[in-house]
Formats: C-alpha cells, sequence, structure tokens
C-alpha cells in the first residue's frame, strides 16, 4: 500500500478548510464518501457527476482521486450489488470506486454556499455582486445571489438570454418578454423550487437557474419575475472551475488534476421554421 504524505484525507481537509464542512446542509454527503485516506494522491479528476463511465475514465487517466460537485449518493443504498446499469444507480458507482481504486470526495452544498463559487456564477454572465438570495438565521453563508449588471447598465431579457446561451453554450428556455428590462438578476444554481419565496423578495427582475418546475415557474411569472433555465447540470458548471483552481492553488496537488468535464447531458434541436 501507498502511504504517504499528500494523501486523499490530506486533500479532503484542504478543501473543507476552502468550504467548510459546517456549511453543508445537514443531508448532504460532503467530503470524502468512498476510499482509503491515507493513500497517496496520484492525480485530482474532477467532474460533475461521479458516474461509473467518470470514475473509469479517471482511472485511465491516472488518478485515485474524482473531485465531484454532486456526492455519490445522498440516500445510501440498502444492498451494494452491481446492478450492470453503466453507473445509474449508486451502488454501482461506489463498487467501480472500490475496483478502480479511485476516491470519492464531493464539495456539494458548501461550494454552493462558498464566495467563490458564487463569483464564478456571476462572473459567468459579467454581473456585479448585489447582496445573498437567502438570508441565513444562523449566520451561516446563504444560498444564491444577487448580480447586476457592470456599472449599472441595464439590459433586457432577451440580451440576457443571450448571453446565457453564449456563456454556457446551450440554448435556455426563457419565460417572460423579451424587452423586459432586467435591473437585478437572482442567481439560483441546480434546482430553486424552494427558493420561490426568496426570488420574489429579493426584487429581481429575473432569475437565471438550473431548473424549476412548470408550477413554480408560473407563480414566479404571476409575481412579475422573467425566468432563465439553464439546466441543472449546465447551471454548475463553473462550479468545476472552482474546484480546478482550488487544487491547483494546493502545494500538495497543483500538478496532479484532470478536468473531466463539463459534459451537457440534455441537449435541444434547432426548431425549424415549417
Amino acid at each position: 500500500m501507498d502511504y504517504e504524505r499528500n494523501t486523499v484525507g490530506d486533500l479532503e481537509s484542504y478543501l473543507f478548510d476552502l468550504f467548510p464542512r459546517e456549511h453543508c446542509e445537514p443531508w448532504d454527503l460532503c467530503g470524502l464518501s468512498v476510499g482509503d485516506s491515507r493513500k497517496t494522491v496520484t492525480g485530482v479528476a474532477i467532474a460533475l457527476d461521479p458516474y461509473v463511465a467518470t470514475i473509469e475514465e479517471a482511472a485511465a487517466q491516472g488518478c485515485n482521486v474524482l473531485l465531484t460537485h454532486h456526492p455519490v449518493y445522498i440516500e445510501p443504498p440498502l444492498r451494494f450489488i452491481d446492478g450492470g446499469h453503466g453507473g445509474t444507480d449508486a451502488a454501482s458507482r461506489v463498487i467501480a470506486a472500490l475496483r478502480n481504486d479511485v476516491a470519492l470526495i464531493a464539495m456539494h452544498t458548501n461550494l454552493d454556499r462558498s464566495t467563490v463559487g458564487k463569483e464564478a456564477l456571476l462572473a459567468t454572465l459579467g454581473l456585479e455582486y448585489d447582496g445573498d438570495l437567502v438570508s441565513d438565521p444562523d449566520g451561516l453563508p446563504s444560498f444564491g445571489c444577487l448580480g447586476i449588471p457592470q456599472d449599472g447598465a441595464e439590459t433586457t431579457l432577451g440580451e440576457l438570454a443571450a448571453t446565457c446561451a453564449e456563456s454556457y453554450g446551450v440554448a435556455p428556455r426563457v419565460w417572460g418578454s423579451r424587452t423586459a428590462p432586467v435591473r437585478s438578476v437572482a442567481i439560483a444554481n441546480g434546482s430553486s423550487s424552494s427558493l420561490l419565496d426568496d426570488i420574489v423578495g429579493s426584487g429581481a427582475d429575473c432569475v437565471v437557474t438550473g431548473e424549476l418546475s412548470f408550477h413554480r415557474a408560473g407563480e414566479l411569472a404571476a409575481a412579475g419575475v422573467c425566468i432563465i433555465e439553464l439546466g441543472h447540470d449546465v447551471s454548475e458548471f463553473p462550479l468545476l472551475g472552482c474546484l480546478k483552481r482550488a487544487v491547483e492553488a494546493s502545494d500538495g496537488f497543483s500538478d496532479r488534476v484532470r478536468m473531466l468535464g463539463p459534459d451537457i447531458y440534455w441537449w435541444q434541436p434547432r426548431m425549424v421554421n415549417r
């Protein structure tokens, strides 16, 4: 066994120094979930999700750590049986990680709450920070943030949607008038259905989010808030850059980083006039 310095446990501790464990939601599975914390890190692969194919790719690239945003599971499987589903179930992912000697580390809601995460999301759209979206009663960093166009300029929903399309490389779904003025933007990566009251209460003209249920979107629209929906995965791509830069800035792991994503899972066909 290769037990030296610069171990998997060292990497986990370093990441928790940047993105504290106490900032994770109680239900979340952050940090090391699969693997030997004493093993020396040979390489760190970074991706959004720890699918079987991603784990195997990490191993093929000489990485024995896969650092992701999403955990391998939230609720642990009752049985760890390889179902042969190519990575669609948590048990198969855990087995694949053990078989390939790849440790799984996730920085999830603690990264969502971080200042660097919010800055990355805002910078992707050329927006300036204008406060947090959610007020945490315990004084912890909150979810989501508010952004304004640089130099106080006003933009329109159509222009902001075009910026989203160019910056993220996808065709977003947009709800609202193309010419609607946008002075304040709520950023809510991932799913934002639970943040409806916070979005409306923030006074934002528009929310840029990953996913929102139809009925909740209708409630937002009725409250006068425009919506740009990127897709859950796409909305979190800037956070992968945060993880990459964090590892590159470390003393012991900076030369061992491989970015495996982001991969766009969903796509939309171009509409054809008939």
